[in-house]
C-alpha cells in the first residue's frame, strides 16, 4: 500500500485530472513533475480503487447488450435499439435511422452490399444518406423476391435499387422468387 504521502499526491491529480479537466501536461507543470509520472500515478490510482469511474448507462441501457452479442457473434459493430412504448411504426422508423447510420459508417469503397427485402430493411434504404460523390460500392439482393406477395416498395430488387442510388453504386439484380414450390425449378435456379 501507498503512504500517505503518495495517496495524497494520486488523489490530488486525480482531482486535478478528473473533476478539474486539466491535462497530464498542465498538471505537469503546474505540480513540477514529470508527464509520464502523471500518467503512471492516474493508473495506479484506479488500480488500487481510490480513483473509480462509473459509466452512466441510462443514457444507452442496450451498450452490454451490444457488446454481448458482439462478442457472441463476432460482429463488427451492433446496435440495439431500444422499443419502449413507441407505436410500430416508429420503432420502424428508428431500427431504420441507426441501421442506416451503423451502415453508411461501416462502407468502404469497393464493398458488395446484399440487401433483402421488408419493412425493416425498407426503413433502413429510406434513411439512407444521399451521398456526394460515388462510394464504388455494388449493391446485390441476398435472397429473391416474394413472388408477388408483397407492395413492390418492400421488394428486394426496389430496395437494391433505391440503396444503390442513394450511395451512388451500382446495383445488380435478380429476377427469381425467394420460395420456389416446384422442385425441378428450384433445381434449375440452383444450377444457374
Amino acid at each position: 500500500m501507498e503512504n500517505s504521502d503518495d495517496i495524497r499526491l494520486i488523489v490530488k491529480i486525480a482531482q486535478l485530472y478528473y473533476e478539474q479537466d486539466m491535462t497530464q501536461a498542465q498538471i505537469a507543470r503546474e505540480l513540477g513533475i514529470y508527464r509520464t509520472t502523471i500518467s503512471r500515478l492516474l493508473k495506479r490510482g484506479r488500480d488500487q480503487g481510490m480513483v473509480t469511474i462509473a459509466i452512466n448507462y441510462d443514457y444507452n441501457e442496450n451498450l452490454w447488450l451490444e457488446q454481448q452479442l458482439k462478442q457472441k457473434f463476432g460482429l463488427k459493430d451492433v446496435v440495439v435499439v431500444s422499443g419502449n412504448d413507441e407505436d410500430e411504426e416508429t420503432q420502424l422508423a428508428m431500427m431504420g435511422l441507426h441501421g442506416a447510420q451503423l451502415l453508411d459508417r461501416l462502407l468502404e469503397p469497393g464493398d458488395i452490399v446484399g440487401f433483402s427485402w421488408g419493412r425493416a430493411v425498407s426503413a433502413l434504404v429510406e434513411n439512407l444518406p444521399q451521398a456526394g460523390q460515388s462510394r464504388q460500392l455494388i449493391c446485390v439482393p441476398i435472397i429473391g423476391g416474394p413472388s408477388g406477395k408483397l407492395e413492390s416498395r418492400y421488394h428486394v430488387n426496389t430496395l437494391t435499387y433505391s440503396a444503390a442510388a442513394k450511395l451512388k453504386g451500382e446495383s445488380h439484380l435478380a429476377d427469381f422468387p425467394a420460395l420456389l414450390d416446384n422442385p425441378l425449378i428450384r433445381a434449375c435456379v440452383l444450377w444457374w
